[in-house]
């Protein structure tokens, strides 16, 4: 008998079949896109709402000659009461032959035979006689497609078997069940195949949208062995597709870099309006720069002299100022050329430094500032219309809090980053602590642009809020300006 455990995968494991068959027999669609979902939410969450409420298109709709033996078929699979889908993928491929009317010779027939396990116990697995699968070209990707489904089921039967250092024990019925339905996807792919005239399977043309979800695209590559046998070990190599969520370390300063998919950014507030710009895909550093990082770009390029401050107003002469301010209030310390941080003070953001000091930073990292516009997206984390990066509730200095943030009530300066918890994105202070530089220019090139607040803003004031901009001199240094850096997103 069959454990329950591998009932409920057999059931799942005929689902995600039919979705697969529902693709290759109507040129690549999919029953369920998350267009038509009535939430808000990442690609996926649409994807499951749809999966949940809506009943999946009738196949025939993007194949009109498309029999409804065929589609009756697909549709049970796709049933949202798992009891009335195909109770295995055995009784699929049996339902599938009957409703493209292959009999006789042409089926094929799946019989049990017995194998003697390494244990001595005979197990019931599938005929050791192999499948051979022509070439696919109608649909390439459709035989690894069908086959990953088996591996991800046995896979996930492995994880749930009972692990120890020394051995590793199975379920023999549900080791049975998954060869068993690997063994089936490779014979279902066949049949698909040999019979793809009579089917009149329409090519597939159409461009799909990109996803912003996370996700990995695996590549298959199976050993060249008489398929199934009790030593099949099929190799996943995964091929990483950039979502929310993706993260990159940079080889350089080693800051832990979030991804930001391409996409609109909701730039504003309620009271002012919304300017909708179209953002490419790039990456932000994680947290602020901090002190440690600095003091290994000073050690590697030293405090160089960039820029010039006025003696006084309107005058055309200046002096030259450094990328670090040593002469102010800091946590950088500098002895016989070499730099580092305070004690206590090596995670804190680093202050004092000019815009001019921020860039250069930033290129010697192989990175970039960024500008006010990705710089809000990324502060937003997926909220569009709220006044914070966690929402609209009102900020809290509680360390770790969801809502916290370094700000005029906590009565204290800057602090570590991370001492509060990150967006949705998975960025941290992107409200108070300390103000942040961006690249942009504002006031006929002479100031640039800082967002995000600080430990002295007001929580009631806009100052912290995720669409609010100041501008600083280029030139100018103080307690309460940092920076994090930015880049491109290579395609």
């Amino acid at each position: 008998p069959i454990s329950s455990a591998v009932s409920k995968w057999e059931v799942i494991f005929a689902r995600l079949l039919g979705i697969v068959l529902f693709e290759m027999l109507t040129g690549g669609e999919r029953p369920f896109t998350g267009e038509q979902a009535q939430t808000t939410g990442s690609t996926s969450e649409k994807v499951r709402w749809e999966q949940i409420n809506l009943k999946p298109p009738k196949p025939s709709r993007f194949n009109p000659d498309l029999s409804p033996e065929l589609e009756t078929v697909v549709l049970r699979c796709l049933g949202k009461e798992p009891a009335r889908r195909y109770s295995s993928a055995l009784e699929l491929l049996n339902a599938f032959q009957t409703a493209c009317g292959i009999t006789g010779k042409g089926k094929i027939a799946v019989e049990p035979q017995t194998l003697v396990s390494e244990a001595g116990a005979e197990q019931s697995v599938e005929p050791q006689q192999p499948v051979i699968v022509k070439e696919i070209n109608l649909v390439p990707w459709l035989l690894a497609g069908l086959i990953l489904v088996a591996v991800i089921m046995l896979l996930g039967l492995i994880n749930s078997s009972k692990i120890t250092s020394e051995s590793v024990t199975f379920d023999p019925d549900a080791l049975e069940t998954a060869v068993q339905q690997a063994y089936i996807a490779h014979t279902l792919t066949a049949q698909v195949e040999k019979h793809k005239d009579d089917l009149q399977l329409p090519a597939i043309t159409q461009t799909k949208k990109p996803t912003e979800e996370a996700t990995s695209t695996p590549t298959l590559t199976l050993t060249n062995s008489p398929f199934p046998t009790s030593s099949f070990t099929p190799t996943l190599t995964f091929t990483p597709q950039l979502g929310v969520g993706s993260t990159q370390v940079s080889s350089i300063d080693g800051m832990l870099q979030v991804y930001i998919p391409a996409g609109e950014a909701y730039l504003g507030n309620d009271t002012d309006g919304y300017e909708i710009v179209f953002l490419e895909a790039f990456w932000i550093d994680q947290t602020e720069v901090t002190n440690t990082k600095f003091s290994s770009f000073l050690n590697d390029l030293g405090n160089q002299y960039e820029g010039k401050r006025p003696v006084r107003r309107g005058s055309w002469r200046g002096v030259d100022v450094a990328w670090l301010n040593t002469n102010a209030f800091g946590y950088i310390e500098n002895e016989e050329d070499y730099w580092y941080p305070k004690e206590g003070f090596e995670e804190h953001p680093v202050i004092e430094v000019t815009w001019y000091g921020a860039r250069a930073y930033c290129e010697w990292a192989n990175r970039r500032l960024p500008t006010a516009a990705e710089w809000e997206k990324a502060a937003r984390g997926g909220l569009e219309g709220k006044k914070f990066p966690w929402g609209d509730d009102e900020p809290v200095c509680e360390p770790g809090a969801i809502n916290g943030a370094q700000y005029y009530n906590c009565k204290n300066g800057a602090v570590s980053v991370k001492t509060f918890s990150p967006n949705g994105f998975g960025i941290y202070d992107m409200s108070g602590n300390v103000l942040e530089w961006v690249i942009d220019a504002a006031i006929s090139d002479t100031q640039r642009v800082v967002r995000g607040g600080a430990f002295y803003s007001l929580g009631i004031e806009k100052s912290i809020q995720v669409f609010w901009g100041g501008t600083l001199a280029p030139y100018s240094s103080n307690s309460f300006t940092g920076f994090r850096c930015a880049m491109d997103a290579s395609p």
